[in-house]
């Protein structure tokens, strides 16, 4: 018997993964939180499943419906809203279900910040605008804020805030973050991310507090602030600039040149992949859902294909592969994902690993608006999420400049999902309430780490292994301390996953030592220590010595 925890994701049914819906359809009992869980996903239960929504039950109650489902010999699926590692009050579960030697999983789902973040159409890391993402909340009835987690000192980052459980004190936010930001910042609400009943009110930190009242929004939204949302006159990452051609390209790479149409070969990895997997997710979909939704000759799809894993995949960009004409997808999509596609589906190599020859991002974008002039069914498959430091801001706002219809389907970001598969929850009551995102690759030598250190949260390094030694000396001359845990997951939720624990100044030693190598996730922080805590004995028995540093 085993408690299977499932983000269930932000508010739309469609976005669960596909993992967790095989889950919840294999477990006689589901437990799930009824006020934000939509109840669409119970359709997914077996017949004759108990069903219980928890929203009116203790933590008591909910642990004496664990052991009954226990003693039973009967799985249980416990849903979850958004993603199992964000304010989800999945610490307290876990530590019942330790001390009752119960054991359980846990599948990452689609946070509402990245479903937030789809609904304004928008990437929340701007180059030389934003480069981090604070995910914080407000003090609560539930859970009030350790000493120094304010507002003004993550302010004081210029990062893009996300602030959940806040709308209640949205004049308070506006009030403390303008010093920093300026009225004039931009602001948004979505209310209700992704769901049929969403809501989007656009504003400034002037504003937004005014029409949020005139709106009567109460409950169930996220506040997004920072330049980020409405950026448009910013210069173009680095990472796909012309100027790198000289020393990391001698062109546009075969691979992303135009592949042969329906009648000739999808490429030979795909082709060795798709004979070994038999393409039936989309049978099973399409028999078990109704209101798949339509892609349409001449739209792009832009959609997050998770981290590697291919049931993490959402039902969408499942719905998307299967009818999309051309799917143009990055070096991170996994093989076995591709393999999803539909046979009349062309596949494009449009991906960027550093050091070797990739496509420019502008030739990237004109491929997109050119197929779909055209009038094929373009699915843009990236890695992740689409808008968490994956360019699916630049490539939207190209879309829409030039007139192409397109819709943007969020992930399971690398960041939290890496987290949740080493066993390290990305908040934890007593520990930290805010999470940040950052990357590593492209950072400025004179970059100031200070403001992020002197936070005390966990912070999330995205594409770093090239210069993890660099930044985390200047994190330590920054003020964070040499011993604080840390961890490397790398090629996070696939067979090749491997993690490393460290403190952080012998980080970056230990993971040159056992060849570490991207794609890979850093988190620093006193959430690490977690890891341990929570896996136990299954870490002294899975896990080589030599993967922990300490």
């Amino acid at each position: 018997m085993t408690v299977h925890f499932i983000g269930a994701g932000p508010g739309a049914a469609d976005l669960i993964t596909v993992r967790g819906r095989e889950i919840i359809a294999r477990c006689p009992v589901c437990l799930y939180a009824g006020s934000i869980v939509p109840r669409e996903l119970l359709s997914y239960c077996p017949k004759g499943a108990r069903i219980v929504d928890t929203a009116p039950l203790s933590l008591d109650e909910i642990e004496a419906e664990f052991a009954a489902a226990h003693a039973a010999g009967q799985d249980v699926a416990r849903l979850h809203s958004g993603d199992l590692s964000i304010y989800s009050a999945l610490a307290e579960q876990l530590r019942r279900l330790d001390w009752r030697n119960i054991p359980y999983t846990m599948t990452p789902g689609v946070p509402a910040f990245a479903a937030a973040a789809a609904a304004l159409e928008c990437e929340l890391t701007v180059p030389e605008i934003a480069q981090s993402v604070v995910l914080t909340r407000v003090p609560g009835r539930a859970s009030q804020m350790p000493d120094g987690e304010k507002l003004a000192m993550f302010a004081k980052t210029g990062a893009t805030l996300v602030i959940h459980l806040a709308i209640h004190a949205v004049d308070i936010v506006a009030r403390e973050l303008t010093p920093f930001y300026g009225g004039d910042c931009p602001t948004a609400v979505v209310v209700q991310a992704s769901s049929p009943t969403q809501r989007v009110i656009v504003g400034t930190l002037a504003d937004i507090g005014a029409k949020v009242s005139e709106a009567r929004i109460e409950r169930t939204a996220l506040i997004l602030v920072g330049r980020a949302l409405a950026a448009h006159d910013f210069r173009d990452s680095a990472l796909y600039d012309a100027g790198y051609r000289r020393r990391f390209r001698g062109g546009v790479h075969e691979s992303c040149r135009p592949v042969p149409s329906l009648s000739g070969q999808r490429g030979e990895a795909a082709n060795e992949v798709t004979k070994k997997v038999p393409m039936t997710a989309w049978d099973s979909l399409t028999a078990r859902r109704a209101g798949i939704p339509v892609f349409a000759p001449g739209h792009v799809w832009l959609a997050g294909a998770g981290p590697g894993d291919p049931g993490l995949l959402t039902l969408d960009a499942l719905a998307g592969l299967a009818q999309a004409d051309v799917v143009v997808h990055d070096a991170l999509v996994d093989q076995r994902v591709l393999a999803l596609a539909g046979p009349q589906a062309r596949l494009e190599f449009a991906g960027k690993r550093g050091g070797k020859p990739s496509a420019l991002q502008a030739d990237i974008s004109e491929r997109l608006v050119a197929l779909a002039h055209a009038g094929n069914r373009v699915l843009r498959l990236k890695g992740g999420d689409p808008c968490v430091f994956g360019r699916g801001g630049e490539e939207a706002l190209m879309l829409a400049r030039a007139g192409v219809p397109f819709r943007v389907i969020p992930g399971v970001t690398s960041g939290l999902a890496a987290l949740a598969a080493a066993g390290i929850p990305a908040t934890l009551r007593g520990i930290n309430r805010a999470v940040i995102f950052t990357a590593g690759h492209g950072a400025d030598e004179d970059f100031d780490w200070a403001p992020l250190a002197r936070t005390g949260q966990p912070i999330v390094l995205y594409m770093v292994m090239h210069n993890l030694e660099r930044i985390v000396a200047a994190i330590i001359r920054a003020g964070l301390a040499g011993d604080t845990p840390a961890a490397v997951i790398a090629s996070a939720t696939t067979p090749k996953q491997r993690i490393l624990v460290s403190c952080l100044e012998k980080l970056p030693a230990a993971a040159r030592e056992q060849k570490f190598e991207p794609p890979a996730i850093v988190v620093i922080g006193n959430v690490v220590k977690m890891r341990s805590e929570l896996l136990g004995d299954v870490i002294a028995t899975t896990e080589p010595e030599q993967c922990r540093a300490d």
